[in-house]
Order: structure tokens, then C-alpha cells, then sequence
């Protein structure tokens, strides 16, 4: 599949990522977009600056990795191409850890390599930096779900259950628990890092909910390693 038209993520369910799984998910796909290669090398000892944990010991970041390659094995990205040709492929794939190196390597799908490619406006270490230092674990979730959304849509209407299967935080939450501990810290988080943030209350078929609003990525073609 040569020339990608089109693409879209299965929607990737954060509700059960730590921040250091969420900081070393975003940190392998600044990587993978930078060097724009199918496969990389990287030193633990960068993983570990690039996804903020701080011991020095390896254990941690090797757990870390390992339950966040679980997690993250189950996405998909469908995509099509200019001649109707359609493909389903694995974000990540085939990791290796090196003892004797001391690093880790990673493989993404050949023909995603052109869409990470074109995903640089959203996973760079600019945002990544930025996303280390939020404190709100429900705001770096609601930050990688927009991330997702804002390739095909500008705005997500939300339900309290729907957001609290996505974010996960407890089913006993009241409205106003989620506004205090989950919707306050998400605005006052995201609101300097996404472009025209805004979050507001709703209500729909009498129930009510919030709508997160956000610029929308323009549409991109994107191409394969092969054609640039």
C-alpha cells in the first residue's frame, strides 16, 4: 500500500495506565516519529529521562515497558490507500530488551511508518516534556485521548459513564467529585497545551455530560518510507 489517504485509531483505553505507562507510551512514539524508521534502538537510560521515572535502578523501567507493550498491543490503526486498498496494522509490535546493551528496540508496522511520519504535530518531545510534568493522571489520560480524536473530529461529548470508562476513575463519583477532581484539573492542565481547549457542561436527552472542544489536525496524505 503505497500512498496512505486515510487513517483512523481503534480507540486506545487509558482507564487502566499508570502516568509512568502513560509517560513511556508517549515517549516510544516520539521516537518512532522522529527517526522515522521501522524499527529503533533506544538506551534505557534515555527511556528513562524521556518518561520522567527517576530511579536508577533497571527494574522499574523494564516493568514499566513490559506492562505498557501489553496495553498497547490490542490498538489498531485502519487505514486505506489512493486506489481503494484498505489495511489494519499494530501500532507497536516485537519488542526486544538487551541486557548486555542496556536497550530496548521496538518495531512499528512498514506501512505506519509514513503516519507517524505525519503524526509529528502531535508526539513530539516538545509534548512530551510538557506531558511528563502534568500532574493529573486524568488529565495526561484526557490529553492522549484527544490526541487520538482531534485527527478526525473537534469536539467529544461525553456522558459520566463514558467518562469514567475512559479516564477510570471511581464509579462512585458524584458530579460534584468529577468536577472537582477530575474535570477542574483537566482544564487547568490541558488548557496551555491544546489549541481552542474548552470544556463544558451539557445536557443531552436529559442526562448530562461535558463536551470537550479542541482545533482539529488538518488532514494530511501521508507516504510510505519507500516514496520519500
Amino acid at each position: 500500500m503505497e500512498n496512505i489517504e486515510s487513517y483512523r485509531f481503534s480507540t486506545i483505553n487509558y482507564s487502566k495506565f499508570t502516568k509512568t505507562e502513560m509517560n513511556v507510551f508517549l515517549a516510544l512514539c516520539v521516537q518512532l516519529a522522529e527517526k522515522k524508521e521501522e524499527k529503533i534502538t533506544i538506551p534505557l537510560a534515555d527511556l528513562k529521562k524521556l518518561s520522567g521515572i527517576e530511579t536508577t535502578s533497571k527494574p522499574p523501567i523494564l516493568r514499566a515497558i513490559a506492562r505498557t507493550y501489553h496495553r498497547v498491543t490490542e490498538p489498531r490503526i485502519y487505514y486505506t490507500s489512493a486506489d481503494g486498498g484498505e489495511s489494519l496494522g499494530l501500532l507497536f509490535y516485537n519488542y526486544l530488551i538487551d541486557p548486555q546493551t542496556g536497550s530496548l528496540e521496538v518495531s512499528v508496522d512498514s506501512g505506519l511508518v509514513g503516519i507517524l511520519n505525519g503524526m509529528e504535530s502531535s508526539y513530539t518531545e516538545h509534548t512530551l516534556w510538557e506531558f511528563v510534568q502534568i500532574d493529573s493522571v486524568f488529565a495526561k489520560k484526557m490529553l492522549l485521548y484527544i490526541m487520538q480524536w482531534r485527527v478526525t473530529e473537534e469536539k467529544k461529548e461525553l456522558n459520566p459513564k463514558e467518562l469514567q470508562s475512559i479516564l477510570g476513575f471511581p464509579q462512585s463519583y458524584d458530579d460534584k467529585r468529577i468536577g472537582e477532581r477530575v474535570i477542574e484539573p483537566i482544564k487547568k492542565d490541558l488548557s496551555p497545551l491544546i489549541e481552542d481547549f474548552k470544556v463544558s457542561n451539557m445536557i443531552k436527552n436529559e442526562t448530562t455530560g461535558y463536551s470537550f472542544s479542541f482545533k482539529q489536525i488538518p488532514k494530511q496524505t501521508h507516504v510510505s518510507a519507500e516514496q520519500e
